[in-house]
């Protein structure tokens, strides 16, 4: 059988990646050519890309999930709302008047906007990436107590 359309191939990725725990591309395209799907590698990545799929840790391996099955933060999230998105933090460090959280990939831009809803005078901005979040913090001297607060709240 031969998936005619993009959206009904990106619709078979989805159930794959739903029914099994996929962890690479080349899994991914093992289980889609056996449902008689051939894809290269190019379109792969372009449809993982535009599926918005990520990769999380799952009981100490790794497996794709779609971004909307992680937890979106609330508009001003809770301490306990942060700890939700404390699996997905890896590290959190700093030097001078930044701060480095290093999170799963895929999940930055969630971390990032949980922090930021807090609406913390200290930070004054932040820029995340696929796997990491920099806060740059108003005052070097403030820097480690707004890590220290950031730690107690997601761990």
């Amino acid at each position: 059988m031969q998936v005619q359309t993009r959206v009904e191939r990106q619709r078979k990725i989805l159930s794959v990646i739903e029914k099994s725990s996929i962890d690479t591309q080349a899994a991914l395209q093992s289980a889609l050519l056996k449902m008689g799907i051939p894809v290269n590698q190019a379109t792969l990545s372009r449809d993982i890309r535009e599926l918005g799929l990520v990769k999380v840790e799952d009981e100490g391996a790794y497996r794709y999930v779609s971004r909307q099955t992680l937890p979106k933060p609330t508009t001003k999230p809770k301490p306990a709302a942060l700890e939700s998105i404390s699996k997905f933090i890896q590290d959190i460090t700093h030097s001078g008047n930044m701060i480095v959280v290093r999170t799963d990939s895929g999940a930055a831009s969630y971390v990032a906007e949980a922090i930021d809803n807090l609406q913390m005078p200290q930070l004054l901005g932040s820029v995340a990436g696929d796997n990491t979040v920099f806060f740059v913090v108003n005052a070097e001297s403030k820097t480690a107590n707004v890590v220290k607060t950031l730690r107690s709240m997601t761990q």
